[in-house]
């Protein structure tokens, strides 16, 4: 099988289509900043920063490469993505079984930890249940997403849902990078659990957070939605770094005015 295929866009819409590529590589990596400290607070305290950093990254560096390689070299017979169309690319019978329990192992590995996160965001918001049962409640939430994304086109479906439910992600990681570099300057240790936040700061960061959101709906690209300014740069999603930016410039330059207002 030829693994470089010839372009089927050009000009515009080719960069366009390169440019949407890249942003759903960069949400599948992005979507695990939310989880960072839910498993990062297991670590010694005297763990190396740079090799957190180093297998983190490479670890998803990888993982991706590898996964994304395939699927660009088979992506002219991978276009049935539903469970009979797994089971016939790989010829059926034992070998087309062996797939779908791959596929299935892999897909409760991965929801486990989504199940531990979201029972613990859920808790966060102040709802007052056990973790047993506010994990059930995510279950649920998921199992009924996953059937959804069954019932009909699943790669595209699914391509929808990640980069829309991900669009959050990058004015999260701005505000809680500026806040938590804000809250560790000049001390050797910080403890999270003994850390609070004035209300003051916790409605600017909200406030931050929704408008970086709004900045970036006009540059999203989904089967969901698709913003003016993504239609007119030919499918270019550049909504994740819009929010970054927006997210950033926003928090960040109230934590300076704060700090020298001290």
């Amino acid at each position: 099988h030829q693994v470089v295929t010839a372009p089927t866009l050009a000009g515009a819409d080719l960069s366009g289509a390169f440019v949407l590529e890249v942003t759903i590589a960069l949400s599948l990596a992005i979507s695990w900043a939310s989880y960072a400290s839910d498993y990062s607070r297991y670590l010694p305290v005297n763990t190396s920063r740079t090799a957190v950093f180093g297998y983190t990254f490479a670890g998803l560096a990888v993982a991706y490469i590898a996964v994304q390689a395939i699927g660009v070299a088979g992506a002219e017979v991978l276009t049935d993505q539903t469970a009979q169309g797994i089971r016939s690319i790989m010829g059926g019978g034992v070998l087309g079984a062996l797939a779908l329990i791959v596929v299935a192992l892999s897909s409760v590995a991965s929801n486990a930890m989504n199940d531990y996160s979201g029972s613990l965001a859920l808790q966060t918001v102040g709802v007052r249940v056990r973790r047993p049962v506010s994990a059930v409640v995510v279950v649920v939430m998921a199992f009924a997403l996953i059937m959804w994304l069954h019932s009909g086109d699943m790669a595209g479906r699914f391509q929808g849902v990640l980069l829309f439910v991900s669009y959050w992600i990058p004015a999260f990681v701005a505000i809680v990078a500026i806040d938590w570099r804000y809250r560790s300057a000049g001390r050797e240790e910080v403890n999270p659990a003994e850390e609070s936040t004035g209300r003051a700061d916790a409605w600017v960061a909200l406030g931050a957070f929704l408008v970086a959101f709004a900045a970036a709906v006009p540059f999203m690209h989904t089967n969901l939605v698709v913003g003016p300014v993504a239609a007119a740069l030919h499918g270019a999603d550049l909504a994740y770094f819009v929010n970054f930016l927006v997210a950033g410039a926003l928090y960040g330059g109230y934590r300076i005015w704060r700090m020298r207002r001290s």
